[in-house]
């Protein structure tokens, strides 16, 4: 009797500290909320794919030659495989660095578990099925659009989609900083060196 009115009251009193503690933490939620009137940075991922959409849709109407009434018909499905696109190839690299971390390491990102023949053929199929649906959003999108186009348009179609994906590769190999050459590892004291023959 005595320890269930002990928990009871236990209970009670946990509930009561809780509640401001609770308060706080929504107060604290709220206050992290982005507001409206002040404009929030985007997040680099988000930044970037804005960016890739916006070259996309800026250079597609001239390289193509689509007419206005064209180009409005294109651009949900632009729109849609460039999504599709960017989900699978982030699908891609995750299920890539779980393969470089099982095949270096022999665990799973986060797990100590030692990975076994049948995790790493599902992470083979994983990233077979990551390459065969990239494949078939680019089918997908050349289907919506290829009935709205001419033999030439579809053409350029094809050539801009490679063309842009060569300069965005350009332009992030550019963007990223250059790699130093590891430091020359020192010589052990009497061993002679091209300066000291």
């Amino acid at each position: 009797m005595k320890r269930s009115v002990t928990a009871v009251i236990l209970v009670v009193l946990a509930t009561m500290s809780a509640v401001p503690a609770h308060a706080k933490l929504r107060q604290a939620r709220q206050n992290l909320r982005p507001r409206p009137d002040i404009v929030q940075p985007k997040r680099p991922a988000v930044a970037v794919a804005d960016a890739v959409d916006t070259l996309y849709l800026k250079r597609i109407k001239p390289f193509v030659e689509l007419t206005d009434d064209q180009y409005q018909k294109v651009v949900p499905s632009l729109m849609n495989w460039l999504s599709e696109k960017r989900a699978t190839a982030n699908r891609r690299a995750r299920l890539m660095n779980q393969i470089r971390q099982a095949t270096n390491r022999g665990t799973l990102p986060n797990s100590d578990a030692p990975v076994d023949e049948e995790t790493f053929s599902m992470l083979v199929r994983e990233l077979d099925k990551a390459d065969a649906d990239a494949f078939a959003s680019q089918e997908k999108f050349v289907r919506a659009v290829d009935p709205l186009l001419s033999p030439r348009q579809r053409a350029r179609l094809r050539f801009f989609q490679n063309t842009m994906e060569r300069q965005i590769l350009e332009m992030i190999e550019s963007n990223r900083p250059a790699q130093q050459p590891p430091a020359p590892a020192a010589n052990p004291p009497g061993q002679k060196t091209p300066d000291n023959n």
